[in-house]
């Protein structure tokens, strides 16, 4: 049985090696705290075997098995040791006396390894005993026995501060990872761990008065193995995990994901903020109840799809424009895994788009519709012969003797007479310097437009007197005929008044 158990060991430190050569050669070349952790837990295996092919001999060997069980708990001591000095918390480097906290750690772990060396001669602060191992049975006593110790009042005194510095460091990494987040503090998780497992150690050191030499061991086989897991392998996986809950969770788009029974399970805070979603409001909402009262959809998708534009609303009646994204994961294309929302709010876009639309189809200076409008509204007109119809092209002149009035003001003020006196059903543009309108009337109409118009203009304080305003108004023909040639003798009939009016005062020509 010690023979078998004596092999079991050397496999254990043949994997430590394997391992520690595939860490240096993946990601912890470079990394001390890895190579120590695994260089001790190696001696550690190490000592621990000649421990035990030491007593296999009987009692022939005791200095021997004694040294062999002093190296060994020095070792699992420097295995402590090393990451208080390797994981010293700093609070992103700003901790001060760093090398005085290191200085002491050194000074407690040089003062455990030579009691430890020293009692091997004395046993002045334990004493050393050989039990059976309690889990071997049916075996020849002497094959399978263990050498534990038995510490004295000053090692336990040891023990209590060496555990009071590994809780200190253990609350530091508590405060470090409140700080700083769980998916920022992966490695203070880890150390954090150790922290935790050394304490119960020295716990149950202090209280049995005997080392727990299989559970040392195990805890010094799997330290660096933990440690390389967590810090190479799993930290990548935990910052893409916080990456994404970032995204997700402060992300200005609304996030809504339901469950394989389309109850809500998850929202975002842009969600809960527009929404007002609760906690309790998780499996509580069903999907078709979100699509009732939220979103206009009708009836729940049954597959992934997107809305370019869609109102969506809340309990407070507040609507938004928005850009809306479904998406229903399956499994075997058959069953539904979740289901999630994303609502893009485009409201200000829109508004924007629908600003910049406006500006691009109206005139800068008069804010009548641009010519490129009027040119549309033509083709209009023709394509669908609308019939009757009437056109009128109107110009203004400034009076020479009013210096002070200029002739884009005049023009403004014109165009604002003529946009609060046309009805929602008349045309307003302006085009090469001329103010041309379209009235989806007769003759008669139309010149009661123009009429309300000219009203407009003499009650204006800035026109009245100073300003010449003439136009002319002709009405299409036939259906048939070009809406352009109606345009075009309004324009012939106001030049012609422009020529014969007199420029005093305000001049109506037509």
């Amino acid at each position: 049985m010690v023979v078998n158990f004596f092999a079991v060991i050397c496999l254990g430190i043949a994997c430590q090696i394997l391992f520690f050569i595939y860490g240096i050669n993946h990601k912890a070349k470079s990394d001390r705290s890895f190579l120590i952790l695994t260089l001790l837990a190696i001696a550690i295996s190490l000592a621990y075997e000649m421990n035990i092919f030491s007593l296999s001999f009987g009692n022939n060997y005791p200095l021997f098995a004694k040294i062999s069980l002093s190296l060994y708990i020095s070792l699992n001591t420097i295995l402590i040791g090393s990451f208080t000095l390797n994981n010293i918390i700093t609070f992103e480097d700003k901790t001060k006396y760093i090398l005085v906290v290191k200085f002491i750690v050194a000074m407690l772990l040089s003062l455990c390894c030579i009691l430890i060396f020293q009692n091997v001669f004395t046993e002045k602060s334990f004493t050393y005993d050989i039990q059976p191992i309690s889990w071997i049975k049916n075996m020849d006593p002497h094959m399978h026995r263990i050498m534990v110790w038995n510490v004295g009042p000053l090692f336990k005194i040891m023990v209590f501060f060496w555990s009071v510095l590994v809780t200190i460091y253990g609350l530091l990494a508590v405060i470090r990872i409140a700080i700083r987040g769980f998916y920022n503090s992966v490695k203070d998780f880890v150390i954090l761990g150790i922290f935790f497992i050394q304490c119960l150690f020295f716990f149950l050191f202090i209280k049995k008065s005997e080392v727990i030499l299989l559970q040392a061991t195990i805890f010094s086989y799997f330290s660096p193995i933990l440690y390389y897991l967590l810090t190479y392998m799993m930290r990548p996986l935990f910052i893409k995990k916080s990456m994404r809950s970032k995204l997700y969770e402060e992300s200005n788009d609304i996030f809504i994901i339901f469950n394989a029974d389309d109850l809500l399970t998850d929202f975002n805070n842009s969600a809960r903020i527009f929404f007002g979603f609760t906690k309790k409001d998780i499996y509580n909402l069903s999907l078709q109840n979100f699509i009732k009262d939220y979103v206009p959809l009708g009836n729940v998708p049954s597959d992934s799809f997107s809305v370019d534009q869609i109102n969506v609303k809340n309990d407070r009646d507040d609507n938004i424009i928005c850009q809306l994204d479904f998406h229903r994961i399956k499994y075997f294309d058959k069953f539904t895994t979740c289901s999630f929302f994303v609502i893009h709010d485009i409201s200000e876009i829109f508004q924007n788009f629908a600003e910049i639309q406006q500006s691009s189809m109206t005139d800068r200076i008069t804010g009548l519709l641009a010519q490129h409008v009027l040119a549309k509204k033509i083709r209009e007109i023709n394509i669908f012969r609308r019939f009757p119809y009437s056109a009128a092209s109107c110009s203004i002149h400034v009076k020479k003797e009013r210096k002070d009035l200029n002739e884009n003001f005049a023009l403004v003020k014109v165009a604002e007479c003529i946009k609060s006196r046309i009805r929602g059903s008349d045309f307003a543009s302006y085009e090469n310097g001329n103010i041309v309108l379209l009235f989806p009337a007769e003759y008669n109409v139309a010149q009661n437009v123009m009429e309300r118009i000219i009203s407009a203009i003499e009650e204006d304080e800035y026109l009245k007197t100073d300003v010449s305003f003439q136009y002319g108004l002709t009405t299409r023909e036939s259906p048939d005929e070009d809406i352009q040639q109606t345009i075009n003798r309004a324009h012939a009939i106001m030049f012609k008044n422009k020529i014969e009016s007199s420029i005093h005062g305000v001049t109506i020509d037509y």
